[in-house]
């Protein structure tokens, strides 16, 4: 099949390479002039894990351009990943989308195949039906198109491998043609399992499964807290068992840093901003937010307690999450910011954030994991690197504290290191 891939970021670029691997061929299309030019030239236009290989061996069924006419012209899908960034409100704002619509709208006005349109930018429950469907209405002026609403649900660092490997594929369909047509897609790439229903119930299943995640982390993170206050409790432990339970399950149910990222902390703000819309009162949603926005100041409390006159904090991993750069609302940056309002140095060391991008001003970057803790008095492992595991007493020079958010060492016996997991009284 000829699909086409509007947006070629973090998201639409893995979509094409995947897209390109099962067999289909893909134009990606961006107003990103460097973006096109990479992908025509075989490389990946963002760094995402494994992309830069999937395009390399699929090059022959890739395209890319900044005529949209043209790959609207040359698709039969037509999949629209464009940034919907949060306004003053935590609404999510769609001129991107719009703008987006009106364009394709305007090239399938030249052309009476009847093509599918596939919306996968997470939008506000409601927009398609109120906005994006009258986009694409006023600039076609023709009904020889169908709409589906496709959000997909990925983490930075493994998106290749979470659009391979769904737990399941979301279609909100404007017809039923619509969804069977995208439904084949995935089918075709034996990408699954699909559940289809209609525009609005596809846009809250997107937003409602974010906030329900993001309530399953504070909820571990409180029981962390209280455990911290009881002596010999143990939050990993208890959450460890609870998990254990059916109707619980143990994923992000472990205590931990704060969520961040690009996704968590706007969705769980976007569904808080929905209820009130609606005239419900969102408790549940403002106290997930609470929670999380309260681990760093309760992290930099930890840190001070331990902490000499003068001395110097470290800090390891400064992405959001491991296996990305980005460092969007993490736990780490908002560590160092309590941290900078106490007026206590920071260094920090990232194997993915490049030593020499500026994350902030006031940051000290190292080359290495094993001079951030020869350099710190208190050394925190915010991100679970595999890498950090491999720390030694050798790599620190006098007494240090090591507060390791996410177990990530096997504390050793030594008279200069003291070593603490939050979320636990041990």
């Amino acid at each position: 099949m000829n699909v086409c891939v509007f947006g070629l970021g973090k998201l639409g670029a893995p979509m094409v390479a995947v897209f390109a691997s099962k067999g289909h061929n893909v134009i990606g299309v961006d107003v990103n002039e460097q973006y096109v030019e990479a992908l025509n030239e075989g490389w990946a236009p963002v760094e995402e894990t494994g992309l830069a290989d999937m395009i390399t061996a699929n090059r022959v069924r890739i395209a890319a351009s900044m005529d949209p006419n043209w790959a609207v012209l040359n698709s039969n899908i037509i999949f629209v990943v464009v940034p919907t960034p949060s306004d003053a409100s935590h609404r999510f704002s769609v001129k991107h989308v719009l703008a987006a619509m009106t364009v394709i709208g305007e090239s399938l006005r030249e052309n009476g195949q009847e093509r599918v349109v596939v919306l996968t930018s997470t939008v506000m429950p409601g927009t398609m039906d109120r906005e994006v469907i009258p986009a694409l209405e006023a600039a076609v002026n023709a009904k020889n198109y169908k709409v589906c609403y496709n959000p997909e649900f990925i983490a930075l660092g493994s998106v290749i491998q979470d659009i391979q490997q769904p737990d399941f594929i979301l279609i909100g369909e404007s017809d039923k043609w619509a969804g069977a047509i995208l439904e084949e897609f995935y089918n075709s790439m034996d990408i699954g399992p699909v559940v289809r229903m209609n525009f609005v119930n596809a846009e809250l299943t997107k937003l409602a499964l974010n906030a329900y995640v993001t309530t399953k982390i504070s909820y571990a993170n409180m029981l962390g807290e209280i455990c911290e206050q009881i002596p010999g409790a143990d939050a990993r432990v208890v959450t460890a068992a609870i998990g254990l339970d059916k109707r619980i399950g143990r994923a992000f149910l472990r205590p931990g840093t704060a969520y961040g990222g690009p996704c968590f902390p706007r969705d769980s703000r976007a569904m808080t901003v929905l209820a009130q819309d609606v005239g419900i009162s969102p408790d549940l949603s403002v106290a997930t937010d609470v929670i999380n926005d309260r681990q760093a100041r309760r992290l930099a409390d930890i840190v001070q307690a331990h902490l000499r006159t003068d001395g110097l904090v470290g800090i390891l991993g400064l992405s959001y999450k491991p296996g990305t750069p980005i460092t969007e609302e993490s736990a780490s940056l908002h560590l160092a910011r309590q941290l900078r309002l106490r007026e206590i140095p920071v260094v920090a060391y990232d194997p993915e954030v490049p030593v020499d991008e500026v994350v902030c001003q006031w940051i000290k970057r190292v080359d290495s994991a094993a001079e951030c803790a020869r350099l710190s008095d208190v050394l925190v492992i915010a991100v679970p690197y595999p890498e950090f595991a491999e720390l030694t007493p050798e790599d620190f020079d006098g007494p240090t504290t090591i507060i390791d958010c996410w177990g990530v060492l096997k504390p050793w016996e030594s008279k200069d290191i003291q070593y603490l997991i939050p979320g636990t009284n041990l």
